[in-house]
């Protein structure tokens, strides 16, 4: 497993969090200003026998993206966050945020590398 890491982040946001094992990896990124503390995590799990993966199914809209030349899903929720997921090489990837737009979440999704 050698997991990616995104060459953009919007400015602002910090590294608050690295999690990582041999099959996994969570980053969290925040950046606090008058509409308080915002974030982006980032998770990749790489695939093994008998991974088990649960998906919120709370959406209010869904729609396909293209991620890294990839097949994948943009879903929203009634709150504005919205998260991002694909696979790739036997790895599963998502990214959510509360504050980003469509089009940051995906420039952040398109930049792990």
């Amino acid at each position: 497993f050698r997991p990616l890491y995104p060459t953009y982040i919007p400015e602002g946001y910090v590294s608050a969090i690295e999690d990582r094992d041999e099959n996994f990896l969570v980053l969290s990124y925040e950046k606090e200003d008058e509409n308080g503390l915002q974030g982006i995590v980032i998770v990749e799990n790489y695939v093994t026998d008998g991974l088990l993966v649960s998906d919120d199914n709370e959406y209010v809209s869904e729609s396909p993206v293209e991620i890294l030349g990839c097949e994948g899903r943009m879903s929203r929720k009634e709150d504005g966050s919205i998260d991002v997921r694909w696979e790739s090489k036997d790895c599963l990837f998502m990214v959510a945020t509360d504050t980003l737009t469509e089009e940051e979440v995906l420039k952040v999704c398109n930049a792990l590398k």
